[in-house]
Protein backbone atom coordinates (compact mmCIF):
# COMPACT_ATOMS: atom_id res chain seq x y z
CA UNK A 1 0.00 0.00 0.00
CA UNK A 2 1.43 3.41 -0.93
CA UNK A 3 1.58 6.42 1.38
CA UNK A 4 -1.21 8.97 0.93
CA UNK A 5 -0.41 12.19 -0.91
CA UNK A 6 0.50 15.08 1.32
CA UNK A 7 -2.17 17.77 0.99
CA UNK A 8 -0.64 20.39 3.30
CA UNK A 9 3.00 21.44 3.17
CA UNK A 10 5.15 22.43 6.14
CA UNK A 11 8.48 24.13 6.83
CA UNK A 12 10.46 21.00 5.92
CA UNK A 13 8.91 21.04 2.44
CA UNK A 14 9.58 24.75 2.05
CA UNK A 15 13.23 24.27 2.98
CA UNK A 16 13.69 22.17 -0.18
CA UNK A 17 12.34 24.88 -2.54
CA UNK A 18 14.77 25.84 -5.31
CA UNK A 19 16.82 29.01 -5.05
CA UNK A 20 15.52 30.48 -8.29
CA UNK A 21 14.80 34.08 -7.29
CA UNK A 22 11.11 33.42 -6.59
CA UNK A 23 9.50 33.96 -3.20
CA UNK A 24 8.03 30.80 -1.65
CA UNK A 25 5.59 31.15 1.26
CA UNK A 26 3.21 28.83 3.11
CA UNK A 27 -0.18 29.91 4.42
CA UNK A 28 -2.05 27.16 6.21
CA UNK A 29 0.11 24.62 4.38
CA UNK A 30 -0.70 25.98 0.90
CA UNK A 31 2.22 27.07 -1.28
CA UNK A 32 2.33 30.57 -2.79
CA UNK A 33 5.01 31.53 -5.29
CA UNK A 34 5.68 35.07 -6.49
CA UNK A 35 8.39 36.41 -8.79
CA UNK A 36 11.40 38.38 -7.60
CA UNK A 37 10.64 42.04 -6.84
CA UNK A 38 11.25 44.88 -9.29
CA UNK A 39 13.94 47.55 -8.85
CA UNK A 40 11.20 50.08 -7.91
CA UNK A 41 9.99 47.71 -5.18
CA UNK A 42 13.54 47.18 -3.89
CA UNK A 43 14.19 50.92 -3.87
CA UNK A 44 11.13 51.51 -1.67
CA UNK A 45 12.17 48.65 0.61
CA UNK A 46 15.72 49.99 0.96
CA UNK A 47 14.53 53.48 1.87
CA UNK A 48 12.07 52.23 4.45
CA UNK A 49 14.64 49.86 5.92
CA UNK A 50 17.00 52.77 6.57
CA UNK A 51 14.26 54.63 8.44
CA UNK A 52 13.33 51.58 10.51
CA UNK A 53 16.98 50.92 11.37
CA UNK A 54 17.39 54.54 12.44
CA UNK A 55 14.37 54.34 14.72
CA UNK A 56 14.56 50.82 16.18
CA UNK A 57 18.26 49.92 16.15
CA UNK A 58 19.67 53.26 17.27
CA UNK A 59 17.32 53.19 20.27
CA UNK A 60 18.04 49.53 21.07
CA UNK A 61 14.39 48.62 20.52
CA UNK A 62 14.88 45.86 17.95
CA UNK A 63 16.76 44.58 14.93
CA UNK A 64 15.65 45.12 11.32
CA UNK A 65 15.92 42.34 8.72
CA UNK A 66 15.15 42.36 5.01
CA UNK A 67 14.07 39.63 2.58
CA UNK A 68 14.88 36.97 1.82
CA UNK A 69 14.34 35.64 5.33
CA UNK A 70 11.79 33.09 6.57
CA UNK A 71 9.39 34.15 9.30
CA UNK A 72 8.16 30.87 10.73
CA UNK A 73 4.82 31.50 12.40
CA UNK A 74 3.84 27.80 12.56
CA UNK A 75 5.05 24.69 10.72
CA UNK A 76 2.44 25.42 8.05
CA UNK A 77 2.65 29.22 8.04
CA UNK A 78 5.96 30.52 6.76
CA UNK A 79 6.20 33.93 5.12
CA UNK A 80 8.96 36.04 3.64
CA UNK A 81 8.02 39.68 4.21
CA UNK A 82 10.02 42.52 2.75
CA UNK A 83 11.07 43.89 6.16
CA UNK A 84 10.86 42.54 9.70
CA UNK A 85 11.59 44.14 13.08
CA UNK A 86 12.45 41.71 15.89
CA UNK A 87 12.51 42.90 19.49
CA UNK A 88 13.26 39.51 21.09
CA UNK A 89 16.69 38.21 20.04
CA UNK A 90 15.65 34.69 21.08
CA UNK A 91 13.35 34.60 18.04
CA UNK A 92 16.36 34.71 15.71
CA UNK A 93 17.51 31.21 14.73
CA UNK A 94 19.56 29.57 12.01
CA UNK A 95 16.29 28.93 10.12
CA UNK A 96 15.00 32.50 10.29
CA UNK A 97 12.66 34.34 12.64
CA UNK A 98 10.69 31.94 14.87
CA UNK A 99 7.31 33.34 15.90
CA UNK A 100 5.58 36.64 15.28
CA UNK A 101 8.00 39.57 15.12
CA UNK A 102 7.29 43.06 16.46
CA UNK A 103 6.66 44.47 12.97
CA UNK A 104 6.23 43.00 9.49
CA UNK A 105 6.25 45.10 6.31
CA UNK A 106 5.02 43.87 2.95
CA UNK A 107 5.49 46.31 0.10
CA UNK A 108 2.86 45.93 -2.60
CA UNK A 109 3.98 46.31 -6.18
CA UNK A 110 1.71 47.25 -9.06
CA UNK A 111 0.74 44.42 -11.36
CA UNK A 112 2.64 44.30 -14.66
CA UNK A 113 -0.21 42.53 -16.43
Amino acid sequence: MSAPLKTKLDYDDLATAPEDGNRYELLDGDLFVTPAPSPQHQRASKRLQRQLEHYFEERGLGEVFNAPLDVILTRRDVVEPDLVVVADAQQISARGIEGAPMLVVEILSPSTA
